[in-house]
């Protein structure tokens, strides 16, 4: 297995995940009509799309049982060669914040220390700030102690709403800056 779709010489394969459909919305936001579909191990699907410098893959992640997760190891060889990552969190409320926890830090941890993913910037975006209730990035940090998680690389969470591009936008574009400058 390789790279679902390599780095090309004026772009920068990133890594997007994050559990259910908080991820598959991505591209819909931004407004990304090109985005290809490919399915990985176990059919779970892989969005693609490209944002000025960054060739994006979605991996969302499926929630098995509402108490159960699927952790596809097996998938992670399709992210070699990466650049940076996305991580999406599901900040709607503190309620699914809470309900999610344990599986989402899952996730950030094992990306965090993954050897494939040593080093590299990182963005987490805190999507469905739209919503009632949402929890804020400051909130998050406190809640899963992201100051001392993340260490060794850049970094950076900020908020998304899931009915504007604005803020989407702005977080690609912090993400984008972190990569090296192509001649």
């Amino acid at each position: 297995m390789g790279n679902l779709l390599p780095s090309t010489q004026n772009s920068f394969k990133i890594m997007m995940t994050g559990i259910d459909n908080n991820v598959e919305l991505i591209p819909e936001i931004i407004e990304k009509e090109d985005v290809r579909e490919t399915y990985g191990l176990l059919g779970m699907p892989v969005l693609t799309f490209e944002y000025k410098n960054l060739l994006i893959n979605t991996w969302p992640r499926n929630r098995v049982t509402d108490k159960e997760y699927l952790m596809v190891d097996a998938n992670k060889s399709y992210f070699e060669g990466n650049a940076g990552i996305i991580f999406v969190i599901n900040s709607e409320s503190m309620e699914l914040l809470d309900r999610d926890y344990e599986y989402q830090r899952k996730m950030l941890d094992d990306l965090l220390n993954d050897e494939k993913f040593k080093g590299l910037p990182i963005l987490l975006i805190a999507n469905k700030q739209e919503k009632d209730q949402p929890v804020k990035a400051n909130e998050i940090c406190e809640k899963w102690d992201i100051t001392n998680i993340i260490k060794n690389r850049k970094w950076s969470i900020m908020e998304s709403r899931s009915d504007s591009k604005e803020e989407l936008t702005k977080a690609l574009d912090w993400l984008s800056e972190q990569m090296p400058k192509i001649d």
